[in-house]
């Protein structure tokens, strides 16, 4: 029988079998999260005003061999690893042995499907994800031919250099290839050294770095907050994300500065 998943719930990683449990390898685990569209009707029209993402819900049934008292046990320690101290479901991280690149943020959905038949006891595990994304488990500065991280079952395309920009000296414009393996995705950005209006852009979403002088400035455009020298600072930038198939360029004057650009890949 296959793990089927590996489990992290942020002190341990635990497969199925280090339970005592086999998982049966029919189960559930949708493509993608149910989503629904966001219509209104006009004067006999019918107007689409996007889309809403839903819950993605995984089943995983297994089954059990031991007494009654020995599948207690197992029942016990597995609600010490699906619940904190407080009783409420632990956030996971769960990744599928078909898909050992990624993982998924999951909760245990439901009580446990029990049966305790003398002979066959069997038990199925529901878990839900409120963010559908599927993430990479390393960052693209990670994933470049020969790393040990790359194995048959990792789906990298062939190609893959990571995001283009790994501590490289930028003293002119410059246009940069970055390497998205799945869908857009939303930077971590670190500039050390010095630059005058220095602005990075990708598919007409800009940041405006601005003007600084033997500057460390880190850049979160998922949470849009900016760093320099360690103290937050606001700094003019659109809605950020690095496209598939669409390049970086970093313009302004004066410039002499290295640029890391980082990011998990991330998939439906």
């Amino acid at each position: 029988m296959d793990n089927i998943i590996l489990i992290d719930n942020g002190k341990e990683i635990r497969s199925l079998e280090s339970f005592g449990l086999f998982a049966y390898p029919e189960h559930t685990n949708p493509s993608s999260a149910d989503f629904s569209f966001n219509t209104e009707k006009i004067q006999s029209n019918l107007w689409l005003f996007g889309s809403i993402k839903d819950t993605k819900v995984a089943t995983i049934p297994c089954f059990f061999e031991g007494n009654q008292m020995q599948f207690q046990i197992i029942l016990n320690q597995l609600n010490e690893f699906f619940f904190d101290e407080f009783m409420k479901p632990i956030m996971l991280k769960i990744s599928f042995d078909y898909e050992t690149d990624r993982y998924m943020y999951m909760y245990l959905s439901e009580p446990f499907d029990l049966s305790r038949n003398y002979d066959n006891k069997e038990i199925s595990l529901s878990f839900i994800a409120f963010d559908s994304k599927k993430y990479s488990k390393d960052k693209a500065s990670d994933i470049l031919w020969g790393s040990t991280t790359i194995n048959f079952k990792s789906n990298y395309k062939l190609g893959n250099t990571g995001s283009g920009a790994n501590s490289i000296t930028i003293t002119n414009n410059a246009d940069l290839d970055t390497f998205v393996d799945g869908k857009a995705v939303k930077p971590s950005i670190k500039i050390i050294g010095s630059g005058t209006n220095v602005k990075i852009t990708c598919a007409s979403r800009t940041i405006n770095v601005g003007t600084f002088v033997s500057k460390t400035i880190t850049i979160d455009t998922e949470q849009f907050i900016a760093y320099v020298n360690g103290v937050e600072t606001l700094i003019d930038m659109d809605d950020f994300y690095i496209i598939p198939n669409s390049k970086v360029s970093v313009t302004g004057t004066n410039m002499n500065f290295t640029l890391t650009i980082d990011y998990q890949n991330i998939y439906m």
